[in-house]
């Protein structure tokens, strides 16, 4: 966990407080704009070239009348302090989320316990910036919250503005009286009710920059009610920012600390437990390769574990996986992949080799191999036979792309981890653990991962890149290299009894 980050006298932890997870675990959004104070801390942290890390407080003056103690006194004197920063450049909000991931990684650095080694803050993309906006609402409101009301609905705040923006040409601090927004330019970074996920002013206050520069989104306290939209056309702004542009920032991991697997040790009796009987001298894995068997073959074959980068092609925020999944011991129970088929045929070499030669086992000789296709074929038609007997059947029977779920670059927290709860929800974005789903005495037969073959560059199955209208399909497939959605399960032979 990351603690006391210092912003001059602030302090924060990012975990805790002030950030709310947009993608589990890797991606979170601060919950109010940057205030002045904060990005003060940032200038007054530098030793050269302050002057241009500055805002351009000259803006103020582009509005004409009573802006002149706002050109003097906005960005420098306290009662300003909790007010968001304006007037900043896009290049200027990019030096201020390098100065802040130096920040934090060095906080990281100092924690023997934390589960991250280094994050990166930087501006939300604006696909992160709208989904955030979508994280408490229906697909059909207009703001961040449900409904297309400016106001207040219920309770203690019925009739008031939920947000500071301007009424009609000319108004920005609305009717007043209890009507009024409260606000003639900017209001404090925590004004209005927050979303349900607790974030402040997604709408108004101030139009937030993104990632790609010169358009800000949601909308300030000169927009009109329309501009505040979340599909609104953005807010453009120029070279030195806006009076009515500020900005927010997320934070990303890009790198995990590791937890590594324990050693272990495989034995006939783990082999002989680990497959079922399919014919008179033909036994076959109940799961597949997990990564945990897989890592002892590579320590003791001194072969190298897969490349977790192959996962940078197949799901989007793909870090965490490249950093752990063959690694971490969190992993230890998800199948291996990323492993081409000469490889998965050494290891069953491997594996042959440690059963044959151990004096503790039931069969006299056997010989470890990927299945053949029709092997392979024969056993799914049966448990398929038994899915489709089964009435009382209510919970998946594989790990599939049921909702399109790798469509998202956002709403991870909502699909990434959950259990199953219907038979339309998987819960898991990628692989799922060995053991998660089973039919009859097999496990991840149908999806979850494809599986290598025998047959020359042919696996077999399906993935959870798959729809379910492919789950019971006919399953070979012609795959040329090693890839994050193959891994393999073997078959032990009887030779002598």
């Amino acid at each position: 966990m990351i603690s006391n980050v210092v912003y001059g006298l602030v302090k924060t932890s990012i975990f805790e407080h002030g950030y709310t997870a947009i993608v589990e675990d890797i991606v979170w959004i601060k919950t109010t704009e940057v205030s002045n104070h904060e990005y003060r801390s940032f200038v007054d942290s530098q030793e050269l070239n302050i002057s241009s890390l500055l805002p351009d407080s000259t803006n103020w003056e582009l509005s004409g009348a009573f802006m002149e103690p706002f050109t003097k006194h906005y960005f420098r004197h306290p009662a300003y302090d909790d007010y968001p920063v304006v007037n900043i450049s896009h290049q200027q909000t990019r030096l201020f989320c390098e100065w802040l991931t130096k920040q934090f990684n060095a906080k990281l650095r100092a924690e023997k316990q934390s589960p991250y080694n280094k994050i990166r803050v930087r501006l939300p993309t604006v696909s992160e910036w709208k989904n955030t906006a979508r994280l408490d609402t229906n697909p059909w409101s207009a703001y961040p919250w449900n409904g297309h009301s400016l106001r207040e609905p219920t309770g203690a705040q019925k009739g008031k503005f939920r947000c500071n923006f301007v009424r009609s040409k000319g108004d920005y601090s609305g009717i007043p009286g209890a009507l009024n927004d409260g606000a003639f330019i900017t209001a404090p970074v925590k004004s209005y009710s927050p979303t349900a996920s607790g974030i402040y002013n997604l709408a108004g206050n101030v139009a937030e920059m993104v990632d790609k520069p010169c358009i800000a989104l949601g909308g300030g306290w000169r927009s009109r009610a329309d501009e505040l939209q979340i599909n609104a056309s953005p807010i453009k702004y120029g070279p030195t920012g806006a009076m009515d542009v500020g900005f927010r920032y997320v934070i990303e991991v890009v790198e995990w600390s590791i937890k590594p697997k324990r050693k272990l040790t495989i034995t006939a009796k783990a082999i002989e437990e680990s497959i079922y009987r399919i014919d008179t001298n033909l036994l076959m894995g109940t799961e597949e390769v997990s990564n945990h068997w897989y890592s002892t073959y590579a320590r003791q074959s001194e072969t190298s574990m897969p490349n977790g980068s192959i996962w940078s092609d197949v799901i989007p925020y793909s870090q965490k996986l490249e950093s752990l999944y063959f690694k971490d011991n969190r992993y230890k129970s998800y199948p291996v992949t990323g492993v081409s088929q000469e490889e998965a045929n050494e290891f069953c070499v491997w594996l042959t080799t440690i059963y044959n030669q151990e004096k503790k086992r039931k069969y006299e000789e056997v010989v470890i191999r990927l299945p053949s296709p029709k092997e392979w074929m024969d056993m799914r038609d049966k448990l398929y036979h038994q899915v489709k007997t089964n009435t009382k059947q209510r919970t998946l029977v594989d790990n599939f792309n049921c909702l399109g779920q790798l469509d998202s670059t956002l709403r991870f927290h909502n699909s990434m981890n959950d259990q199953p709860r219907n038979k339309e929800l998987d819960g898991f974005i990628a692989t799922a653990p060995n053991r998660k789903f089973k039919v009859g005495n097999f496990y991840g037969f149908f999806a979850n991962a494809a599986e290598w073959t025998n047959k020359k560059d042919t696996a077999i199955g399906n993935s959870f890149l798959d729809s379910k209208e492919m789950l019971f399909d006919n399953p070979l497939k012609k795959v040329k290299s090693s890839n994050a959605h193959t891994g393999f399960r073997y078959v032990v032979e009887i030779i002598k009894n």
